[in-house]
C-alpha cells in the first residue's frame, strides 16, 4: 500500500476510519526518506468522508459491513447482488424499539446507519431526512433506502456489463499501465538518485 500511494505521487488517499492508519504509516516513511535523502515523495493526505466512511452491517449495526458475514450475508450488500435480494436485506435490517427516525450512533446505531447509506447517496443531510420522516415509521424509511440503494445498484450493474469486456478491458489496463508507468518510472528515478544508486 505503501508503493502504491508513495510510487505515484499521490496527494490524497480516500480511506475509510479502518483504514487510516495505513496512511499515517506511508506519511512516517515518505517523511523520513525525505528528512534523510531530500524531498522525493510526496506527502499525501487523508481523505475520510464525514457520512458513509464505515457502513455497518445491516444485522449487527455495531460491525462493519464485511464479505465475510456469518456465511449468510443477509447483513453485507454485494455490488452484484439480486436488486430483490438486497431490497429485502434493507427492509430486514436490525433498528430498534425507539420508532423515530434520528441519527444517533450509540442509541441507534441500525437507523442511523442506514441513515448514513442514504445520506452518502442522495447528499440529503440527516436533519432533512429526520424533518422528513417525523411521526413515520421505519418501514416506509426501509423502503426508501431499499430504493435507492436499488437504483444505485442498477446503475453499477449496467456499468459492469458494459465493460465487462476482455478486449475492452485489456485496453483500459494497457493504457492505463502505460501512463502509470511515466510516472512510477519519475518518482524510482528521483528515489534512486536521492539514495546514490544511480
Amino acid at each position: 500500500m505503501v508503493a502504491d500511494i508513495l510510487l505515484y505521487n499521490t496527494s490524497i488517499v480516500p480511506v475509510g476510519k479502518d483504514q487510516q492508519q495505513h496512511v499515517e504509516l506511508t506519511r512516517d516513511l515518505a517523511e523520513r526518506f525525505n528528512k534523510r535523502y531530500g524531498k522525493t515523495f510526496l506527502m499525501p493526505d487523508v481523505y475520510i468522508a464525514p457520512i458513509g466512511n464505515k457502513i455497518l452491517n445491516l444485522q449487527n449495526p455495531l460491525e462493519k459491513m464485511n464479505k465475510s458475514d456469518n456465511g449468510d450475508n443477509k447483513g453485507t450488500i454485494f455490488l452484484m447482488d439480486n436488486v430483490e435480494t438486497v431490497k429485502k436485506k434493507i427492509m430486514s435490517a436490525k433498528t430498534d424499539s425507539l420508532g423515530t427516525i434520528h441519527f444517533d450512533e450509540e442509541n441507534q446505531p441500525g437507523i442511523s446507519n442506514l441513515m448514513s447509506i442514504l445520506s452518502k447517496i442522495t447528499n440529503e443531510s440527516f436533519e432533512s431526512i429526520e424533518a422528513r420522516y417525523k411521526g413515520k415509521g421505519y418501514g416506509e424509511f426501509k423502503r426508501e433506502v431499499a430504493e435507492v440503494v436499488a437504483n444505485l445498484l442498477n446503475e453499477i450493474q449496467l456499468r459492469f456489463k458494459k465493460f465487462n469486456d476482455k478486449n475492452l478491458l485489456d485496453e483500459i489496463l494497457s493504457s492505463g499501465a502505460k501512463q502509470a508507468q511515466v510516472v512510477a518510472n519519475e518518482t524510482l528515478k528521483r528515489a534512486t538518485k536521492a539514495l546514490g544508486l544511480n
